[in-house]
């Protein structure tokens, strides 16, 4: 579908309607291959679902840009880095194949913006919901002009506020700082200073942004698994390699040069990390915690299993950070849940109406819907981004705990909790952790005025036949 026939079914326009407020990011590592997927696709779509984000960024995508026929990667002819390619066989497939998954709900409610590479390298997308205010113009570089960088690593949206300020949504990927001088230090160095002009060029524009993305680099020893681990890390592949500086030194992604001049566009840019406002260092500690975007390999003998970064983020001004409401890392554990088969988890970010815009919006609505992350008094926390409730039982990690998982769905037009699994860990039985667990649930959707599917067999059989108050909250 060309995007010139998506953006005529979208009446919104550049003046009416709501500016966007709601922002998810996924780095989907070949957006194809994801596309492939069917399960992984129905659990990113669910997501999308449940979440009714303003703004999808994706970034990897690794399609093609359009090209003439017969054209060759590095041949110097002119591409349109908008549009994937159709005019080769395996490209008209695989574009295909993405098109037939952003024409069924929930991506059909969105406009796409390409910005793609010359090969299945790097590349972009902006996903913007029809309905909201729409963008005054597109931007596909650094400097914010209208050519595309060559690996399309850049696409934002500028949006135009009631008073008249701009408002600049972002999604760029970060090249790796790789492990050489040569073919990486100084490309990422490169990338860095042009990070650093856009940034100051937005501040004295007066311009709000909104920035997501894979940035490829862990600010602090807070935001990887094991900084030890990974400050040591080498090149194992060429150990012939010259030995980098010590400010260059260790994984890619976790050098003191690149954590230096990430500081340095924060701080110049006015920015501020929405994660970070929401959750302090301390909340979470363990690897198996959703708190680190990306994760090694499931596989036991890859070095990097259960080891994680979080090198993907939500910046935003500081006039913006102080209207975020909720932020999160959907995916969690060794075993990359809820990743959607890329090796990055998805990150969400919402921020509350800003004064003047009226009643509760709908994003804002279906953020409360999915719920931020809280813990009862009983240790039961609600994760809405893994759509389950867990009891947090001290010494035992979270793939060893209590749960109950659900999934939302949609009933006669309404919103309902299928309530599907509950477990206990056979060392916790008897203690009535399950009841407590199902309490917990049946609570959280009165307080919504949520009805429930009770497929779990236990809560169906057992749970409400003790606890028949809850009778009247079935479907």
């Amino acid at each position: 579908r060309r995007e010139e026939e998506v953006e005529e079914s979208d009446t919104s326009s550049a003046s009416s309607g709501r500016l966007p407020r709601s922002f998810l990011s996924w780095n989907a590592n070949s957006l194809v291959n994801r596309c492939k997927e069917e399960e992984n696709m129905r659990g990113f779509c669910d997501l999308v679902l449940k979440l009714e984000p303003d703004v999808i960024a994706l970034q990897e995508v690794r399609m093609v840009a359009s090209a003439p026929p017969g054209s060759k990667r590095g041949d110097g002819r002119k591409r349109d880095r908008g549009s994937p390619r159709d005019n080769e066989k395996e490209c008209k497939e695989e574009l295909e194949l993405v098109a037939s998954a952003l024409r069924k709900e929930p991506l059909s409610n969105y406009v796409v913006r390409w910005s793609l590479a010359d090969w299945r390298y790097a590349g972009t997308a902006l996903m913007i919901r029809k309905g909201i205010r729409k963008p005054v113009s597109f931007h596909y570089n650094l400097d914010l002009g209208q050519e595309h960088d060559e690996n399309g690593r850049v696409c934002m949206a500028k949006f135009v506020k009631d008073d008249g300020k701009e408002l600049l949504v972002v999604n760029t990927y970060a090249p790796n700082n790789g492990w050489k001088e040569e073919s990486n230090f100084a490309k990422r160095r490169e990338w860095d200073t042009r990070l650093l002009s856009f940034v100051r060029t937005c501040r004295e524009r007066g311009m709000e942004v909104a920035w997501v993305g894979d940035m490829n680099v862990a600010h602090k020893d807070c935001d990887v698994t094991h900084p030890d681990f990974f400050r040591s890390q080498r090149n194992d592949r060429d150990r012939s390699a010259a030995k980098p500086s010590s400010g260059d030194a260790g994984q890619p992604g976790f050098t003191a040069n690149e954590q230096e001049r990430f500081s340095q566009v924060l701080e110049e840019g006015s920015l501020v990390d929405a994660f970070r406002l929401l959750h302090s260092p301390e909340e979470f500690t363990s690897s198996d915690d959703p708190a680190w975007t990306w994760r090694g390999s499931a596989h036991l003998t890859d070095k990097y299993h259960n080891r994680g970064m979080r090198i993907d983020y939500c910046l935003l001004s500081t006039s913006l950070g102080k209207r975020v409401r909720e932020s999160c890392v959907v995916g969690r554990g060794r075993k990359r849940e809820s990743f959607f088969g890329s090796d990055h988890s998805p990150i969400f970010t919402a921020l509350s109406p800003e004064d003047g815009e009226g009643e509760q919006g709908e994003t804002e609505a279906a953020c409360q819907e999915a719920g931020a992350a809280s813990s009862s008094p009983d240790g039961i926390r609600h994760e809405p981004e893994s759509s389950r409730f867990v009891m947090l039982v001290p010494g035992a990690s979270s793939e060893d705990a209590p749960l109950l998982t659900y999934r939302l769905r949609k009933k006669d037009g309404k919103t309902v909790m299928d309530m599907e699994h509950t477990f206990t860990p056979s060392a916790l039985r008897g203690r009535g952790i399950a009841e407590k667990l199902c309490v917990a649930a049946f609570e959280y959707c009165s307080a919504r005025s949520m009805r429930v599917i009770p497929s779990c067999s236990y809560i169906r059989d057992t749970f409400l036949a003790r606890r028949k108050e809850f009778l009247s909250q079935v479907v």
